[in-house]
């Protein structure tokens, strides 16, 4: 068997290891993984430094990566060598300078179905995914995310000439500008790009110093900033924007695009046609309702008319609505990609139209004509743990496969071990809540794209699925049996398979009266008191909602409240203090007993020095509990007896704390 490590030194260092051939010194080696093989390969503190021409070709962006584990950057290039990376994903990469992912100097990058994720460069460095200076970068199908670094956290690029073809840059940062792309000096050219979810203190997503760029079919959205959200024209620079979006992106100062203006030499300059601008106020160079722009201004935005944002195979897409000003509002003459050649697919590849209705429309994603999938399903609520059967059509056409996202990953129609949530193809499918990942703020979505018999595809098309908490159990311990006007205490718990926090408790006491509780944190556990006024039977009605829940309601438990007892006077008697030790009477004490009258007053219900070791010996009280107690019958026995009755009379604790206790579970 030969392994990714035996090939790669064999090709960098030209010589045999182990089973693998010795590269060659003159042409470019070629290391191939075989078709479907996936998993990955973990690097141990020391990056792959590349010397000479060699092309790395995995088996796909979502199959094969390559992790450093933060220990190392990922891949060094120097020199004059052409590199190529496809069917690969770098992560984890962390290097002491610039470059977490790759670093390259001098070189001439291809890469193809291509990611780099999650890595950074040092504090001070350039580049978290991948820097590269005075070299040459052409990318297709290319993704950067989670990446980090002083500038240009996706990518930095330092005099070179690149082109990007059908990109996703999304969730990188920078500590001071260009949270998803730098450039300085040179020239670069993007064609079907999303530039989103970004953050800088100074360009969320793209800055541009002294530089050339051409930007067409960009879909500049929701990126971060405290100055500029979407763009900066930085100085020097030339920027020639067409067919794109920027919109909908967040600052305290310009939200969507800033071109530098100080001297006429200095200047930054913008211009283009054919886009839609959501805030444009303060920007130089695009017009409203000039060569087919449409700007808006902070009071006035204009709305791109995004759907939902989707994964599709690794890239976040922006899909338009159908009344979005978008649609329809482009040129396609100017759809121009590498070498000037029209653009035939939009962001998402093969499948997807760049012209697909009467005009193109702008931005990144175009949306896709006749071909529009609906879905049916008896349900848009199931429980964690439940299934829901899902059906898809699209009316009038024939020959239609549907493909299905169950796992929100992107990656529609899979199957096997892959489809953890359920089979992905068909007309009907079946969506499996077991181990769905669920979001308080969002309902769960399942996707549905529609496939035509000649490959095209349709915009995706979603399905809101509530995944409901199970039903929780309770448990309640503290009092059942009491008397009126006496202030008692209970600990509730609720709790599910999931464990679910619960936000929110309603108790209803049975009386009239309610408490609410808004709480957080993972322990779902209340404590209450109450005190009922009126004796009787009530009943405790608990309702309680989940983070993900809907409110559930559950009787919990019935009390029984005593009509209050005749208030007893013990001023005769020396008062047991708190340290005193109440004994059982002594047996002489019982011939000094009274026989009971049930029907005088002077009731004690033949209390026998039984009563006191059984209520002693077992925490419960006998079955013959006195209903009321005259003075002067207490005024015949020993102090040690109107001690022990004292204890009795005035804490409940003794009687119903430390003994009624029960749960009750669903």
């Amino acid at each position: 068997i030969l392994t990714f490590r035996e090939a790669f030194e064999a090709a960098n260092f030209n010589k045999q290891v182990g089973d693998a051939p010795a590269g060659s010194f003159t042409d470019s080696d070629v290391i191939q993984f075989a078709d479907g093989l996936s998993g990955t390969i973990v690097l141990n503190g020391v990056s792959l430094q590349i010397f000479g021409g060699m092309t790395i070709q995995g088996s796909g962006m979502n199959l094969v990566s390559i992790d450093a584990q933060g220990k190392s950057g990922v891949i060094k290039a120097v020199g004059s060598i052409n590199v190529g990376l496809s069917g690969l994903t770098l992560k984890n990469g962390l290097s002491e300078t610039n470059g977490g992912g790759i670093l390259a100097y001098h070189s001439t990058l291809s890469l193809n179905n291509f990611a780099v994720r999650d890595s950074r460069a040092s504090s001070l460095g350039l580049g978290g995914g991948v820097y590269i200076k005075k070299g040459t970068l052409d990318a297709n199908d290319f993704v950067l995310s989670g990446n980090f670094a002083r500038n240009g956290g996706g990518l930095y690029q330092n005099d070179t000439k690149s082109t990007l073809i059908n990109v996703s840059f999304y969730d990188n940062a920078s500590k001071e500008e260009g949270g998803a792309f730098y450039q300085q000096l040179g020239t670069s050219e993007f064609a079907n790009a999303t530039i989103a979810r970004n953050e800088s203190p100074f360009g969320g997503g793209l800055v541009f110093l002294d530089a050339t760029s051409k930007l067409t079919h960009l879909s500049v959205t929701r990126n971060i900033s405290d100055t500029v959200g979407g763009m900066v024209v930085g100085s020097k620079s030339t920027v020639v924007l067409t067919n794109s979006i920027v919109a909908d992106n967040f600052s305290y100062g310009t939200t969507d695009i800033f071109v530098y203006r100080n001297t006429t030499s200095d200047n930054g300059t913008l211009s283009g046609s054919y886009n839609l601008i959501g805030d444009g106020t303060g920007m130089v160079g695009l017009i409203d309702g000039t060569n087919g722009n449409m700007v808006g201004t902070h009071s006035s935005p204009k709305s791109p008319g995004f759907a939902s944002p989707s994964y599709y195979n690794g890239q976040l897409t922006y899909p338009l609505l159908e009344t979005s000003l978008a649609v329809n509002a482009g040129n396609y003459d100017n759809s121009l990609g590498k070498g000037a050649t029209k653009l035939t697919t939009d962001v998402r590849g093969s499948g997807y139209q760049r012209l697909s209705g009467a005009k193109v429309d702008l931005g990144a994603c175009e949306r896709q004509g006749s071909l529009v999938p609906r879905i049916t399903a008896p349900s848009h609520a199931i429980r964690q743990g439940q299934t829901l059967k899902l059906i898809g059509l699209v009316t009038g056409q024939n020959n239609i496969t549907y493909l299905w996202d169950f796992n929100n990953n992107g990656l529609y129609g899979e199957t096997g071990a892959a489809a953890t949530q359920g089979e992905e193809t068909g007309d009907v499918a079946t969506f499996d809540s077991t181990g769905a990942v669920r979001d308080p703020a969002a309902p769960y979505k399942a996707r549905l794209i529609a496939v035509d018999s000649l490959g095209n595809r349709s915009d995706p098309v979603d399905w809101d699925i509530n995944i409901l908490s199970d039903l929780p159990c309770y448990s309640i311990i503290g009092p059942s049996n009491f008397s009126q006007d006496e202030a008692q205490k209970w600990r509730i718990d609720a709790n599910n398979a999931q464990d679910d926090p619960i936000v929110s408790w309603t108790i209803q006491w049975g009386d009239g009266s309610a408490n609410t509780v808004i709480k957080g944190g993972p322990k779902n556990t209340i404590f209450l008191s109450h005190v009922y006024h009126t004796a009787g039977v009530f009943s405790l009605l608990v309702t309680t909602e989940s983070l993900f829940g809907e409110p559930y309601h559950f009787t919990l438990t019935t009390f029984q409240v005593n009509a209050k007892t005749s208030a007893l006077s013990f001023a005769a008697f020396d008062l047991p203090e708190a340290s005193d030790t109440i004994a059982p009477v002594a047996a002489e004490n019982e011939a000094a007993l009274p026989v009971a009258d049930a029907s005088g007053p002077n009731v004690l219900a033949a209390l026998t020095p039984t009563f006191f070791q059984e209520t002693e010996s077992s925490g419960l009280p006998p079955s013959n509990v006195p209903q009321a107690v005259d003075i002067a019958t207490l005024a015949l026995y020993e102090q040690a007896t109107a001690k022990a009755i004292v204890q009795w009379a005035e804490s409940d604790e003794y009687w119903h704390l430390n003994s009624n206790r029960f749960r009750l579970g669903e």
